[in-house]
């Protein structure tokens, strides 16, 4: 008996070291996005730099006054420099992700800047199957569940062990060959074997105690995996829930709002240059068109945080 529950223990261990192993994988997992998210942040602070830095170009160089105001040519230096002092923040923040990234994977601080990191931000993947099906496999794939059943057949085999402890061990003993001489009596002398069990009879200590604790053990062990069913189940809910809707919104972003973003941009641009509206209006074009990317990117590392927290309440990669 005591065996055989030496024996649920060590599996209950291996339970929980896979359920470690999944949480240190979605830690890993977080700070490869943070990369993804600061990565993707700095290209498109650069990109929206070198828009400024062509039309800074295109109104004329500061020193030949003579094309446009001076007003418009400082303008548009200052929302260039803003936006140098803003990539350089974003590549601060880049940096910091890196090092946070290679101290999980043990690589040195000086090379977290070397990193090369292949991943996208964007979901290729198909959909995930349906709610009942993702629950099923969640609770077959989930290691903290499965360390709850195996911790349950741990407790009925302590259990069993103290039941059996109950009584204590039987000894036999025997004599095999017993000679008596009573020759010098004047008697016959005697020969014989003897056969012994020895039963100890618990009356007071029947070992009442441990089992008492075993079976409570088992009836709690039973309540905590039932307990722990319910919660997986509303984690998979949750988690199926959060992805559908972050990637709906995804979706009428990349439809509908950054391309009338891009459309509204354009066309001031082409007002700008025929002399038919403000550099006011282009600028605050080039804002909202900048904000509307910003609030995509947010949209986007939410939706791909709903994919990295899918997987972890089903406890498999079911998606990239």
């Amino acid at each position: 008996m005591s065996i055989q529950a030496a024996q649920k223990a060590e599996q209950v261990l291996e339970a929980q070291y896979q359920d470690a192993v999944r949480q240190a994988i979605d830690k890993l997992d977080t700070a490869f996005i943070d990369v993804l998210e600061a990565r993707q942040t700095v290209r498109a602070l650069r990109a929206g730099w070198a828009r400024l830095k062509t039309l800074e170009e295109t109104i004329g160089d500061p020193a030949k006054k003579g094309r446009r105001p001076l007003e418009e040519i400082e303008a548009v230096s200052l929302e260039r420099v803003n936006a140098e002092l803003a990539i350089q923040r974003a590549e601060a923040t880049l940096l910091q992700a890196h090092r946070a990234l290679a101290l999980l994977l043990r690589v040195p601080a000086e090379q977290a800047a070397s990193l090369q990191l292949f991943g996208s931000l964007h979901d290729r993947a198909a959909p995930p199957p349906c709610l009942e099906e993702l629950m099923r496999i969640a609770l077959q794939a989930r290691p903290d569940l499965n360390a709850y059943r195996l911790g349950m057949n741990r407790a009925a085999a302590d259990l069993r062990r103290e039941r059996a402890e109950a009584i204590d061990n039987l000894f036999l003993f025997c004599t095999p060959l017993n000679a008596n001489d009573f020759s010098p009596l004047g008697k016959q002398s005697a020969y014989g074997w003897g056969l012994g069990l020895l039963l100890p009879v618990p009356l007071f200590d029947r070992n009442q105690g441990d089992i008492d604790r075993a079976r409570v053990n088992v009836t709690q062990t039973h309540l905590e995996r039932q307990d722990l069913e319910r919660r997986i189940r509303n984690e998979v809910r949750y988690a199926a829930t959060e992805y559908a809707a972050s990637r709906e919104v995804v979706r009428q972003y990349e439809q509908d709002m950054l391309p009338g973003a891009d459309s509204l941009r354009e066309e001031q641009s082409r007002l700008f240059v025929t002399g038919q509206t403000t550099l006011d209006s282009l600028l605050e074009a080039r804002r909202e068109h900048d904000e509307v990317v910003r609030e995509y990117l947010e949209a986007l590392v939410y939706h791909r945080r709903a994919m990295r927290r899918l997987n972890i309440a089903v406890g498999q990669c079911i998606l990239p």
